[in-house]
């Protein structure tokens, strides 16, 4: 008798600890692993940070400065007086970040949701200053000084956004757009010289381009670090943030709501990201639509707030590679038509690879030839609709298609893109 209960004593012991190391398993909050940073020796990147910083002082101590860069970014031409004057001021920090494009360039950051990135800043009127000096001197026949400031923001703009967020992806994408639209007003009027330059500046460009996917990498682990931070009570939002972090916050201080919160939060939120990771990896074209985040349980409230809206990045990605190779494929173009006396039947003649196909489709761009007009060389842009090359604005990238130069119609300020006609193809010769 008394083994038959020691022996169901045993049997009940082993069971309770069976059930503990079961709920143990089952109910202990998941771990979150974020890989370290990792910066290469002499990073380009930190001597970029200073430099840009360096500008935004300039620009606190002379407003003057930033007014000059805000009348640029209204189209207002500079004259000879102040293409003089922006070079004195400006030509030494320009001189300085060239002197690095050549170094492994790694963005700097933490994953901290305050974390600040003033440079950014810097980086865009940098290049607001390369795009006026650019078209001063697009306007007086400096085509080659033109053509090398063209080269050198194509380089910095990936270099900036490479391992960084889509914070340094969005700016990278917009200073490249900054000096793409001068080149390309003005190529119908460049040489074989410049037209070889910017060929090989969109082939370079193919080269080093650095996709999306790893800036979506980071969003995940910044995300990641974020929950983990709310989780330990480490969270504090700053006095601006709206985003309804610090709401989450003060529910994961009560203790039946904390693990509930984080262990639903990391999984919706792994769930996710690594479904938007799968189809940013594919080319644009082979992309499924990417879903807006689902509230699913207490884990859906953090996927809503950490998760950007990733469709509208991707397509900004896919527009800038169509803007770059369009201009590349009509430059090369031209440029077989001044060496030959024709221009090519088909694109494939061209010899550039990968560069004449739409990144919309997966095939080569539109392209028409006619003795008169010229060539129509032309994307079909988001929707994937052949319009005949008829162009939406540059801000409506959702309709219409994509032309070599961008179109900006006259329109009042309180007009809705979407509201303004489709504009007319545009021939080249």
């Amino acid at each position: 008798m008394r083994r038959y209960l020691l022996s169901c004593l045993t049997v009940v012991g082993l069971l309770l600890l069976g059930a503990c190391l079961l709920s143990y398993f089952l109910l202990r909050p998941p771990r979150i692993e974020i890989p370290p940073r990792r910066y290469p020796p002499n990073n380009a990147y930190d001597h970029y940070r200073l430099i840009g910083i360096s500008v935004q002082n300039l620009h606190r101590a002379d407003p003057s400065l930033k007014a000059l860069l805000e009348n640029v970014g209204r189209g207002v031409s500079i004259d000879a007086d102040e293409y003089t004057y922006l070079r004195q001021v400006y030509e030494p920090l320009l001189k300085e970040y060239r002197r690095h494009l050549d170094q492994p360039s790694v963005a700097l950051l933490r994953y901290e949701p305050d974390y600040r990135l003033p440079e950014l800043a810097g980086f865009r009127d940098m290049v607001r200053i390369e795009r006026a000096l650019m078209d001063y001197e697009l306007r007086h026949g400096r085509t080659q000084q033109a053509m090398e400031r063209f080269d050198t923001v194509a380089r910095f703009s990936q270099q900036i956004r490479n391992e960084g967020s889509l914070i340094h992806f969005l700016v990278g994408r917009a200073i490249l757009t900054i000096v793409i639209e001068p080149v390309a007003q003005q190529l119908p009027r460049l040489d074989r010289t410049a037209l070889g330059h910017v060929v090989n500046t969109c082939r370079r460009y193919e080269r080093e381009r650095v996709p999306l996917v790893g800036s979506v990498r980071v969003e995940h682990y910044w995300g990641l670090s974020t929950i983990k931070q709310l989780y330990e009570g480490r969270y504090h939002a700053a006095p601006s943030d709206e985003s309804g972090l610090q709401d989450v916050a003060i529910l994961m201080r009560m203790p039946f709501l904390r693990n509930a919160i984080y262990t639903s939060g990391v999984k919706e939120y792994n769930r996710y990201m690594k479904q938007v990771i799968a189809e940013i990896e594919k080319p644009h074209w082979q992309r499924k639509p990417i879903p807006e985040p689902e509230a699913r349980g207490l884990g859906g409230i953090l996927v809503n707030i950490l998760a950007p809206v990733f469709s509208q990045v991707a397509e900004h990605e896919a527009m800038e590679q169509t803007q770059m190779r369009l201009l590349g494929c009509a430059a090369a173009i031209r440029l077989h038509k001044l060496r030959t006396g024709r221009y090519p039947a088909r694109l494939e003649e061209l010899g550039l690879g990968e560069m004449i196909v739409d990144p919309f489709t997966g095939q080569p761009f539109r392209y028409k030839t006619d003795p008169r007009k010229g060539f129509l060389l032309y994307s079909v842009g988001a929707n994937r609709r052949d319009e005949d090359g008829r162009r939406a604005t540059a801000r409506d990238i959702r309709r219409g298609d994509v032309g070599v130069i961008p179109y900006r119609p006259r329109r009042d300020s309180g007009s809705s893109p979407q509201k303004i006609p489709l504009g007319a193809p545009v021939w080249l010769r």
